[in-house]
């Protein structure tokens, strides 16, 4: 059983809803077999921000689509939430990969949760 502490905001227009993130990171969730209370924050922005982000904690003064911070030591208390981290999306980047992939804009946005929430949970580019 997955529950999900969500911290979700929208800082643009689009109209990607909290619910559709929580649908998606529960489902993602469930379907990679993690049980338990998981909190994540989602922001979603605009690319002068996310590039910011990435200049200031990545050290590349360059627009991306998505950014994941994780941390560094899970705590996992019985009963509490684990805080997996942060989950930072920009919806020009997201538009153009949508473009580019022959997505909706919506299943683009899926896609790049997920993508941050394996990084939240582990996963490491190569």
């Amino acid at each position: 059983m997955v529950e999900l502490v969500l911290n979700f905001q929208n800082k643009t227009q689009t109209k990607y809803t909290t619910e559709q993130a929580r649908s998606i990171l529960i489902n993602k969730l469930s379907n990679i077999k993690k049980n338990g209370i998981f909190e994540i924050s989602v922001i979603i922005c605009g690319a002068r921000k996310i590039r910011s982000l990435n200049n200031k904690y990545r050290n590349l003064d360059k627009s991306t689509d998505v950014l994941s911070f994780g941390q560094d030591r899970i705590k996992i208390i019985k009963g509490q939430p684990t805080l997996l981290g942060d989950i930072v999306i920009s919806v020009p980047n997201t538009q153009k990969n949508a473009k580019k992939n022959n997505h909706s804009f919506e299943q683009e946005m899926d896609d790049l949760l997920y993508h941050g929430l394996k990084h939240l949970l582990g996963y490491h580019h190569k």
